[in-house]
């Protein structure tokens, strides 16, 4: 409800990059029906949540896309506030590792 990813939107926008985001990565491969979506789709309909493993698998799926490499990036939702998968500092190493390393980091809680 602090407005983080509205502040994510609008920087996307201005920037005229590509929001990553953990919700619509969520929609997106469900509805393109690829195997993550398939399996967040079977979870959900038992009622249970999508591990954080599993997203994490996916934003690094996306994160290494041509669509982001040509555009840019602002990555919503990680590093996650839950430490259950991993830790916060292992996720601020994954970030720093990535082929496409951040200008900006903005952590807002």
């Amino acid at each position: 409800g602090a407005g983080k990813k509205t502040l994510a939107k609008k920087i996307a926008q201005f920037w005229k990059c590509t929001l990553v985001d953990a919700f619509e990565l969520i929609n997106e491969n469900i509805t393109a029906e690829t195997e993550y979506g398939l399996k967040c789709k079977d979870l959900l309909y038992q009622g249970q949540n999508v591990p954080e493993e599993l997203v994490i698998k996916m934003l690094m799926i996306k994160l290494e896309s041509p669509e982001i490499n040509h555009f840019g990036y602002v990555l919503c939702d990680f590093p996650s506030l839950s430490e259950d998968f991993m830790s916060t500092p292992e996720q601020i190493d994954v970030i720093k590792n990535l082929k496409l390393k951040p200008d900006f980091l903005i952590n807002i809680k």
